[in-house]
């Protein structure tokens, strides 16, 4: 069992020197993508997308959809593989999916970025 002081210091690691915990930022954002219809298709996007100031541990990431401006599930066909920032699909039907990266820090802080795929 930590000492009083040692559980404040144990809060205390993580926070910046403003005493709050570092924002996810974005300062590489997702590129919209083309596909075509009944094609296989993928988008791995860069390791710098999302940031961390002073953290340097991984980001976890997931992804949704917004259909008509609700997020929902991701899309059937829609594969994310976490480790590789990297998503797999098979689209049908022409017409722009919306798909909604999250990216969130050990702190909880969560940044979201959206990008397009326009299937034709």
């Amino acid at each position: 069992m930590p000492t009083r002081s040692q559980a404040h210091k144990l809060r205390m690691q993580g926070l910046t020197s403003e005493g709050i915990f570092p924002p996810v930022t974005i300062p590489n954002p997702l590129v919209d993508q083309t596909s075509t219809s009944g094609v296989a298709d993928s988008y791995q996007f860069a390791a710098n997308t999302f940031l961390v100031a002073d953290d340097g541990l991984p980001l976890r990431y997931e992804i949704r959809s917004v259909v008509g401006g609700v997020e929902q599930a991701p899309l059937a066909g829609i594969t994310f593989t976490e480790a590789t920032r990297t998503l797999n699909w098979t689209l049908t039907g022409a017409g722009t999916r919306v798909v909604r990266v999250y990216a969130t820090n050990r702190y909880g802080n969560k940044a979201s970025d959206d990008f397009n795929i326009v299937v034709s």
